[in-house]
């Protein structure tokens, strides 16, 4: 049971709240039944964010939490009350907020606040992800983009456009219940909400301002001016800020993403790929499947398929899901595709149809031309006005085509990443090919969490390695190797070990 006046935490034979005092005795007064918290927090937030946290089965209670704080300070409404009756501002701040909220939960941001034109919103807490400042940084340029979109449907003529200047720190916080038991809110105290405020106020219009801490966490992903050095109220020392502009999007593998200097406790692992990756080119299309839990090594053992590959002059080619694309169609064949095309994800339309004209050509699949454009989400001239079965079967037939035709002229493996995220039609298509024994002829190797809904009938067209947590001996062998010393004080080894449980990024 909760507490309906603090959201707390009831013990079964409580008469009073522990948190705030509200009495629980009697039927049912001042607490919620555990089957009804998903319906109250529905009206606050998604259901699907809701059901998260809900199964997530964290109580609401103080503790310290590492998140991102974004501020966005909406600009341009005060000088229009001036001229405008309150309720039309009103209206025309909700509908502007409406559209930044729902990006925010997009990227399964939580509201904390809105206090007047802003909104404060935090990445990290009551629901933590492995990427919470990218989905951060992500949010806030589509938030950008979504200041645009306002102004140009905006019911009235805005001579001065409406702007958002906002700012970003990642940091500590301390997480929980705010308030007395007269008022109570689920929120985030400490410097970090104060910086991250002060950035924001530091912003000018349009800009978005990230803190060093931030920007080292997407360092790999970001686009941004500086650092620069500003002074900051509160702050001794002047901060350094840099300004966003951008997010570059990588195509499958990363080159100049660093592998981690450390392995330890996968060489069975390692020692099956090793041995798949010899015999790859006889395969008549054989699967691996990778299950592990977020943080448990996937993503390490990758690299170490892409170090094998390479040095057995294999090229690896690499399709990959993602959280943010979960409704974009054939989203894991478009990036496959362009891997194996050697496109950019930002190339332009008409270099993109120039590419695949000379690719085609060289693999002899020229008709199906129009449904791999329509794959890569442009509009071919020569596309068929077939029925959506019809279009949806010639496409699959159209990557099959260029999988296994590419596979026959070029020594190289497929991977397959994130398929927890897989978006329906990319689904349907692995599948079709798994299930239909149409598999092009080389090892294809997919890594996903285990909450992927299509693990057990996808597995049974392959082998399956299970990421197990690492053994003590191999986890206090990592701690040496990352503290890059032979001998770790007992306490602070038993308090990584508790903390980690085996979870090497952890």
């Amino acid at each position: 049971m909760i507490c309906r006046a603090c959201t707390a935490e009831i013990p079964p034979s409580a008469r009073f709240c522990p948190q705030c005092g509200t009495p629980v005795a009697g039927a049912g007064i001042g607490v919620i039944p555990a089957t009804d918290r998903l319906e109250l927090l529905k009206d606050y937030i998604p259901p699907e964010l809701a059901s998260k946290i809900i199964n997530a089965g964290k109580k609401i209670e103080s503790e310290r939490r590492h998140v991102t704080v974004m501020f966005a300070d909406v600009t341009g409404f005060t000088a229009l009350s001036e001229h405008y009756d309150p309720e039309v501002i009103s209206d025309l701040l909700n509908e502007c907020f409406k559209g930044l909220v729902s990006i925010v939960h997009k990227y399964e941001g939580t509201i904390d606040k809105f206090i007047g034109d802003a909104v404060m919103v935090i990445f990290g807490a009551p629901l933590a992800h492995e990427n919470d400042p990218e989905r951060a940084v992500r949010c806030t340029l589509e938030m950008m983009d979504d200041i645009k979109r306002f102004n140009l449907v905006s019911q009235l003529n805005l001579s001065n456009p409406v702007t958002l200047h906002i700012g970003l720190h990642s940091g500590i916080v301390i997480a929980g219940n705010v308030g007395s038991n007269l008022r109570m809110n689920y929120s985030v105290v400490g410097d970090t909400v104060n910086l991250s405020s002060r950035l924001a106020h530091l912003a000018p219009p349009g800009e978005i301002f990230l803190s060093e801490a931030t920007f080292k966490s997407v360092s790999n992903l970001a686009i941004a001016d500086g650092p620069f050095r500003v002074s900051i109220r509160g702050k001794a020392e002047p901060v350094v800020v840099y300004k966003l502009r951008a997010i570059k999007e990588i195509l499958g593998y990363d080159s100049h993403r660093p592998a981690g200097k450390h392995f330890v406790g996968r060489e069975r692992e390692i020692e099956k790929i090793d041995k798949l990756l010899e015999f790859s080119k006889k395969f008549n299309g054989f699967h691996l499947f990778v299950k592990g839990e977020a943080g448990i090594g996937k993503s390490r053992l990758k690299d170490e398929v892409y170090r094998l590959a390479i040095a057995k002059a294999i090229a690896p080619r690499e399709g990959f899901c993602s959280g943010f694309e979960i409704n974009t169609p054939y989203f894991l064949w478009n990036t496959l595709i362009r891997s194996i095309l050697q496109i950019d994800l930002d190339t332009p339309e008409r270099e993109i149809l120039t590419i695949l004209q000379e690719r085609a050509a060289v693999l002899k699949i020229q008709k199906v031309i129009p449904y791999i454009a329509a794959i890569l989400g442009i509009r071919h001239d020569d596309l068929g006005d077939e029925e959506g079965t019809v279009r949806k079967q010639k496409i699959f037939d159209a990557v099959i085509g260029l999988l296994d035709n590419y596979v026959r002229k070029h020594r190289t493996i497929f991977i397959l990443e994130d398929l927890h995220w897989i978006d329906k039609f990319s689904q349907e298509l692995l599948y079709y090919m798994f299930s239909g024994h149409k598999s092009p002829p080389t090892l294809i190797v997919g890594f996903y969490r285990p909450e992927y809904a299509h693990a057990r009938s996808m597995e049974s067209f392959g082998d399956v390695i299970n990421l197990s947590r690492l053994t003590k001996e191999d986890s206090k062998a990592l701690i040496r190797m990352q503290l890059e010393a032979d001998i770790i004080p007992p306490s602070i080894e038993e308090v990584v070990l508790t903390r980690s449980e085996g979870n090497p990024f952890y």
